[in-house]
């Protein structure tokens, strides 16, 4: 068992939480449909980002690039707040305390949300350490990053396309939302399976590519990961109903009932399997928790089914 080294801890919750946060803000605007100020906020943190990688450029370890990136979702959200301050000031009739508390209100769902789905994802990598599977443990981070990239690319082309023209025809929570997200949710599935199938193809080209030889023996684990990721990629999506009905605490009870899955699966599976416990672990906890998440949905789309009657 190894010395909790307490820089990379801090390091590490400073960056989920400033992101949680910066990721609230973003949702906050993608319900008011200020996509303009979402692209400016994004253009925002990445230069901040780029110019604190640059200027400490000498010095950095995994822990200061890790404090830089959370302080430029910090500065972002700074921004945000001040440049809201300035347009209420020109309205006084805005009620300061109540959008503040509001805002909170839907922040820290978010920033809770952000810290289980990070944990969800590397809970796993911990786990292997913990029980001395070192040796693997390098292999898979490497096979498990090519795995989830490559699904997360086709994530963040469906949710570019897809998020925006749900916010700018809905505000509020319609059963064809539903028929909207089941649409983009059935994309998803085609292209990442696809993406998957092919994946048992080049599994090995991929390590040698982007990692190193020495890895190619656990590729085999990329394309079951990614297999996995589609389902947290369905939950992803299937997640934007309560985004839309404004209801980002339901949808953290969804996050935090994963997380503890994922915890009891790993403390059951990885003592016993090693980095194949890993493997099983990952695909069951995202696919219990998409579960989980359908059926609050289903709770919520019968509730409006009965209301629209």
């Amino acid at each position: 068992m190894g010395v909790i080294d307490w820089q990379l801890a801090i390091s590490l919750f400073l960056f989920v939480t400033l992101y949680g946060l910066f990721n609230s803000e973003i949702n906050y605007l993608r319900i008011l449909q200020k996509f303009d100020r979402v692209v400016y906020l994004y253009i925002f943190q990445m230069i901040v980002a780029i110019m604190g990688l640059v200027l400490f450029n000498n010095g950095l370890n995994f822990k200061g690039v890790l404090l830089i990136v959370a302080l430029s979702h910090l500065c972002a959200i700074l921004f945000f707040k001040l440049e809201a301050r300035h347009r209420v000031l020109k309205n006084i009739k805005v009620d300061l305390i109540k959008e503040n508390i509001d805002c909170l209100k839907y922040a820290i769902p978010i920033t809770i949300i952000a810290l289980a789905n990070f944990t969800l994802s590397s809970m796993d990598q911990f786990f292997l350490k913990f029980y001395g599977f070192e040796h693997e443990l390098s292999g898979y981070i490497a096979n498990y990053n090519i795995a989830e990239k490559s699904v997360v690319f086709v994530l963040s082309v469906i949710s570019l396309v897809f998020i925006p023209s749900v916010f700018k025809k809905y505000n509020k929570l319609t059963k064809d939302v539903y028929k909207d997200i089941g649409r983009a949710v059935g994309i998803f599935s085609a292209i990442s399976l696809v993406v998957v199938g092919i994946l048992f193809l080049v599994k090995d080209w991929l390590v040698i590519i982007f990692t190193d030889i020495e890895y190619v023996e656990y590729s085999w684990l990329i394309p079951f990961i990614a297999f996995g990721g589609v389902f947290l990629g369905i939950n992803s999506i299937i997640s934007e109903v309560f985004t839309v009905a404004k209801n980002t605490l339901m949808l953290m009870y969804c996050y935090i009932s994963g997380f503890i899955l994922n915890f009891i699966l790993n403390f059951v599976f990885i003592p016993n399997y090693g980095i194949k416990g890993a493997v099983i672990t990952t695909i069951c906890s995202y696919l219990g928790m998409m579960l989980i998440t359908l059926y609050r949905i289903k709770v919520e789309y019968n509730r409006i089914k009965n209301y629209e009657v």
